[in-house]
């Protein structure tokens, strides 16, 4: 899309769609976890759950796509990754995508499986709809529509992507999951996406010496290919 506006579109044309937004929230998936682990545990009476550990390794390697997220799966309040604005957006901006450290609150005693993401997009009716306006946020909010992949909105085919941990935590209410997440394009195959995850969680088990350190760290990367 931006390669075309660059080439085609009028300088004071407008891009359809406006606007996009990236989203992410921790999250508890048991039922995803359960289909591709626990269920190796005992089949017919047999354990099988060697097979759960190669599920892992081939299904959780990936983002998960089309996930119906149920309404209770988010362990906190969603926050933005990434935003672009298509009128300005470079080539440049999508290459490497670093988002800054996230803070998310846990909500509830529970066990976190991973992270969702979704993205919201705007479409506006005037690219320069606010420009001579006093009340910018009304009339910016009039004269735009967003269409939502968010969970809590009507369901579109696109639902949301997992990002599924190896393993689940156990997570408290109040205690502060820190989520960093980057996504870099392939240099050769420029619609296959790496994409890199850090969790911190911040409640610490107690050290000998030093006192205190954060009781894990997961470092996980997925490869998306379209």
């Amino acid at each position: 899309m931006i390669v075309a506006r660059d080439r085609y579109l009028h300088s004071d044309g407008l891009m359809l769609p406006s606007f996009a937004t990236i989203f992410t929230v921790p999250v508890r998936a048991q039922a995803m976890y359960s289909d591709h682990v626990e269920r190796w545990n005992d089949r017919c009476g047999f354990d099988m759950s060697h097979l759960g550990s190669l599920s892992v390794a081939s299904t959780f390697a990936r983002p998960i796509h089309d996930w119906d997220m149920p309404m209770d799966a988010p362990l906190s309040t969603p926050q933005k990754v990434f935003e672009i604005d298509m009128h300005t957006g470079t080539v440049d901006d999508i290459e490497e995508i670093d988002a800054e450290e996230m803070s998310f609150t846990i909500n509830r005693d529970d066990v976190m499986h991973g992270v969702a993401c979704w993205f919201d997009v705007e479409f506006w009716r005037s690219r320069h709809a606010c420009a001579s306006s006093i009340n910018c946020e009304k009339d910016n909010e009039m004269n735009k529509i967003v269409l939502s992949t968010d969970h809590t909105h009507t369901q579109t085919h696109w639902k949301q992507d997992l990002l599924m941990f190896d393993n689940p935590v156990r997570v408290h209410e109040n205690e502060t999951v820190y989520v960093s997440m980057s996504l870099s394009r392939n240099k050769i195959h420029r619609r296959h996406l790496t994409i890199s995850l850090v969790c911190t969680f911040e409640t610490c088990e107690r050290s000998g010496e030093d006192g205190c350190h954060p009781k894990q760290k997961i470092k996980k990367s997925f490869k998306l290919w379209r």
